[in-house]
């Protein structure tokens, strides 16, 4: 995939509620010029400890296609297991790897 995604308009209107309520209850202003700053406006919402922005950030998961699904986390936001799952495999964040172990010289997977 390329390094830029369009999104859908639903989706750019849960962006914006998102930056209204991130700037309400953090203080500061929110800029939505960049990718940069809309994926880190996101990183900063699926840390977020306030319920009122983790449901919008749901709602925001909920709209999003697998191909924007994908664009996330190529750009490193964690996603909870619920939409990970919907990833391909290979596209499936590094948090969600398998463990390997070493039986008689041999890598096992659990």
């Amino acid at each position: 995939m390329d390094d830029h995604t369009e999104f859908s308009f639903e989706v750019r209107l849960v962006i914006a509620r998102l930056a209204r309520l991130v700037c309400k209850f953090d203080g500061g202003r929110t800029a939505l010029s960049s990718e940069q700053e809309v994926m880190a406006l996101i990183a900063h919402a699926a840390q977020h400890q306030r319920p009122e922005i983790q449901s919008l950030f749901d709602e925001l998961l909920y709209l999003m296609g697998e191909d924007e699904l994908a664009h996330l986390s190529a750009q490193g936001v964690v996603l909870p297991d619920a939409y990970a799952r919907l990833l391909p495999e290979g596209k499936r964040q590094a948090t969600e790897r398998r463990r390997k172990r070493v039986y008689r010289g041999q890598i096992v997977e659990d």
